[in-house]
């Protein structure tokens, strides 16, 4: 079975997680790097829609293009809010995978695919 780490190194394969800004934070946001993967869900946002279909439908791994957690954070609560999301992600054994800007500046990723439908060179 793929652990955590593994999922995230073979996208980081892929993408260019060493080249991203230093405000955006990619990679292995929430969780255990060493969890074993039987499911993996994707997103382009963890909204609350997110949240409650995953709960529903569990899944280890969780990887989204858009960052939910931006800012560090001093708690994690309970709530209709960013570290809410995250707070009931770790709660229920979900890790969080961000590929964000790297995967818009990976090769054949958001911004060639973009160039390539509006046949820019």
């Amino acid at each position: 079975m793929p652990t955590v780490h593994d999922i995230a190194t073979a996208i980081a394969a892929v993408t260019t997680p060493d080249e991203t800004p230093e405000w955006d934070p990619v990679g292995l946001q929430l969780g255990d790097a060493a969890a074993e993967v039987q499911s993996v869900g994707v997103c382009h946002e963890v909204t609350e829609e997110v949240v409650a279909r995953v709960s529903r439908s569990p899944v280890n791994l969780l990887v989204t293009y858009h960052p939910l957690l931006f800012t560090p954070r001093t708690s994690l609560l309970a709530s209709r809010s960013a570290g809410g999301r995250a707070y009931r992600l770790i709660t229920s054994g979900v890790s969080l995978l961000v590929t964000h800007t790297d995967f818009d500046s990976a090769p054949g990723g958001t911004a060639d695919r973009l160039a390539t439908l509006l046949r820019l060179r």
